[in-house]
């Protein structure tokens, strides 16, 4: 059994959400599915999907081994929905994701890009967007490389691709068609808070944010789990207030790894509606952050103790740390 596989075995027991732990590579993956917020942020279905008149739609995809049941992912939801103009709506492709093999996800790649494109295209033709000017594709992780490939089959035509440190593993550069680059949007963001393993390295996007260097967070020590998800955090620190993060330019990957900078650029605030003209590499540099990290855990519904046999649960911890 090789290292990385190993490794990834044990990613799969300590990332961050509820599942199921029954065999899940019977899973039937046959679809995906919709779900948005009303008016009082209630997660509602896709049968139920209204687009409120002149407003954008935002789409988020979470990652490997996430669903929409997940709280993380419906409060990340929740929150974009608050704090933007747009029709939020999440994607739920969990019968795919809570498979046991990563691997496996990444080859069905695409076999699942074909049901959201259908979906955006479906969304334009009935006239409920009225181009793809008008649609923000958000993905985390493994999400963040879906929405990529997605737009490369919608002809690079999404009007913005924030892609919230896409996954690295089993991502080469050979594969561009089935991941996100600049050809996957009109415009591509690009955040990198995990690089040293579970992230993408490499910048892909027109414009690459590397926080803390991209490798470790300052937050999460040197858990690189943590430190793949606190981008989450960090995507909505920005929302909330637009001007949380500067980003100083770097003159090549190497220096934003090392925080050096080119002093004699101009900065730019890290936030989603950065102008589209903005292009190259920029370090970030995080304050003290306050995070809540969910944990997988076993429990047993009757004793309280540990147990592999049950299915796994999630809990909130609460970690701060300087940066």
């Amino acid at each position: 059994m090789s290292l990385l596989y190993v490794i990834l075995l044990i990613f799969l027991n300590i990332f961050n959400v509820q599942y199921s732990c029954s065999n899940a590579a019977n899973i039937n993956a046959t679809g995906i599915q919709y779900k948005y917020f009303d008016k009082n942020y209630n997660l509602m279905d896709e049968m139920n999907l209204k687009i409120a008149d002149n407003s954008s739609l935002l789409v988020f995809v979470h990652g490997f081994r996430s669903s929409t049941h997940s709280g993380m992912i419906v409060n990340f939801g929740k929150s974009l929905a608050r704090l933007t103009d747009f029709n939020v709506v999440l994607v739920d492709w969990s019968n795919w994701t809570q498979k046991m093999d990563y691997t496996d996800i990444v080859l069905q790649l695409p076999t699942v890009a074909p049901y959201l494109v259908s979906w955006l295209n479906g969304l334009k033709d009935r006239g409920v967007v009225n181009s793809f000017d008008d649609v923000t594709l958000i993905g985390h992780s493994l999400g963040a490389q879906l929405i990529g490939y997605v737009g490369h089959r919608l002809n690079g035509t999404v009007k913005r691709i924030i892609a919230l440190d896409p996954a690295q593993p089993n991502f080469k550069a050979s594969q561009k068609n089935e991941r996100v680059d600049i050809k996957s949007g009109q415009f591509v963001v690009v955040l990198h808070t995990s690089t040293s393993f579970l992230g993408l390295r490499e910048p892909v996007g027109h414009v690459d944010f590397y926080f803390n260097g991209g490798q470790i967070q300052p937050s999460c020590s040197l858990d690189t789990v943590c430190g793949h998800i606190v981008v989450l955090d960090y995507f909505i620190a920005s929302l909330k207030n637009p001007n949380t993060f500067t980003a100083f330019q770097c003159d090549t990957l190497l220096d934003c790894e090392n925080q050096t900078i080119n002093e004699h650029k101009p900065t730019v605030a890290m936030n989603m509606n950065i102008p589209t003209s903005t292009r190259g590499l920029y370090s970030v540099k995080t304050e003290k952050k306050d995070l809540k990290v969910f944990l997988c855990f076993r429990t047993s519904s009757t004793t309280g103790r540990k147990n592999s046999n049950q299915n796994l649960g999630s809990k909130i911890v609460r970690i701060s740390k300087m940066s």
